[in-house]
């Protein structure tokens, strides 16, 4: 299972990874920035519009990261299945 995995990945096209790997990359600063400002709800303010602004960072974040793996994948395919 997770042989077929690894040889899928590394299968994919070096341009679609790079994209894949720098869209992750982006996904993780927003979700760093997230993470912060959540702490600074928790230990600083107690506003209920910092957690809004946190959470909604963290979900926008997580969804940036699913759409990059999951278009990435599906663009390599399309790719393959034409080539």
């Amino acid at each position: 299972m997770f042989k077929s995995i690894i040889s899928y990945i590394n299968d994919i096209d070096k341009k679609i990874l790079k994209l894949i790997k720098n869209g992750l990359i982006f996904s993780f600063i927003i979700c760093t920035i997230a993470i912060i400002i959540l702490l600074t709800y928790l230990f600083l303010f107690e506003n209920l519009l910092v957690f809004a602004v946190g959470f909604g960072l963290l979900r926008l974040a997580v969804n940036i990261a699913v759409e990059f793996i999951v278009c990435g994948l599906a663009v390599d395919v399309i790719i393959k299945g034409k080539g």
